[in-house]
């Protein structure tokens, strides 16, 4: 009983490994044409510089923060991280500045250019963040130390915005795999019955979990798309294919069929109709009452939650439901 259990376990986390894996790559392709990881980075860093501290030890907004952040960006420092000039809210900014990188741009531009005085301002005051007086250092130890506190902040600062892209790309595998559960009828609670009644089924996930285990992320999307081009494109349209192609193989209870419809929308002929007889139309109200329609929505929507996690869970999962079964199986 509790290696079926576990079997059933691993059967279901392999399916969601399956479709989390086509959800993070068409996440993939969608973050590459709308470079929101860029977006987000270039909103913390506008966040970072907006306010200043001023004489009398107030913070103070700045008075062009879009000039600071251009001139930031234009930066030998970061400028070669990125294509093309910088452009505000540009879907080709750089994803990931590195901490030294921003912090010898900070420096740099607060010794030399049009706004010395006010990247001056701005490294005083991320240095004030630091809680260290840096001035009270000697001066052969200053630029280290200043160096090393910005750096410090800045990646402080990072937190956050990893924050803002995990949340942001929860809700958009939450969508994509919503769609994913609708298109291919994947509901978790048939799943969930299927496996716990067909010996078969499940003994043939299984077995694609013991093939897979091991392997460091076959059944993951490889990598993560930062621009978009045919190779990347294609890569990831032969990741998808993949995946569906072992979906194909394992038969899972999958897809919809025009029975599947009229048991969720209650428009199944009667049993004792007479034959030639139309089957009862669809309507709003006749999904609405009926009770299957209700636990496919429940089905699907936990299929979305269980996709948000995102295909690395899904595969640490099953690599430890496997070692566990292993381990218990004499």
């Amino acid at each position: 009983m509790i290696l079926q259990l576990i079997d059933v376990m691993i059967g279901l986390s392999l399916v969601y490994l399956i479709f989390s894996t086509v959800a993070s790559a068409l996440a993939d392709l969608f973050e590459a044409t709308r470079g929101m990881r860029g977006r987000l980075l270039e909103r913390g860093i506008r966040t970072l510089l907006a306010r200043v501290v001023t004489g009398d030890g107030k913070l103070a907004p700045v008075q062009d923060p879009a000039a600071l952040l251009r001139a930031l960006y234009d930066s030998p420092s970061i400028y070669s991280l990125f294509r093309d000039d910088y452009e505000p809210g540009g879907r080709r900014l750089p994803s990931y500045i590195p901490a030294e990188r921003f912090a010898s741009a900070i420096l740099t531009l607060a010794e030399n250019g049009e706004l010395k005085q006010d990247f001056t301002r701005i490294r005083d005051t991320l240095l004030a963040f630091s809680g260290i007086d840096v001035a009270a250092l000697p001066p052969a130890q200053w630029l280290d130390a200043a160096h090393a506190q910005i750096v410090a902040y800045y990646n402080e600062t990072m937190d956050r915005v990893t924050g803002w892209y995990t949340r942001l790309v929860r809700w958009r595998l939450f969508i994509i795999g919503l769609l994913l559960a609708l298109a291919f009828n994947v509901d978790s609670i048939r799943l969930i019955r299927q496996l716990s009644e067909d010996d078969t089924l499940r003994q043939n996930l299984v077995s694609q979990a013991l093939i897979d285990h091991g392997d460091d992320g076959a059944l993951m999307a490889s990598s993560v798309v930062d621009t978009v081009d045919d190779d990347a494109v294609q890569r990831a349209q032969d990741q998808i294919n993949r995946q569906l192609a072992l979906v194909e193989s394992l038969g899972l209870p999958i897809g919809w069929t025009r029975a599947e419809w009229q048991r969720v929308s209650n428009t199944a002929p009667p049993a004792n109709a007479e034959p030639g007889t139309p089957p009862p139309r669809w309507s709003v109200g006749r999904l609405l009452a009926s009770g299957a329609a209700w636990s496919k929505l429940a089905g699907l929507l936990l299929t979305a939650c269980a996709l948000s996690f995102g295909a690395p869970f899904w595969f640490d999962l099953v690599n430890q439901l496997v070692k566990l079964r292993t381990s218990i199986k004499p």
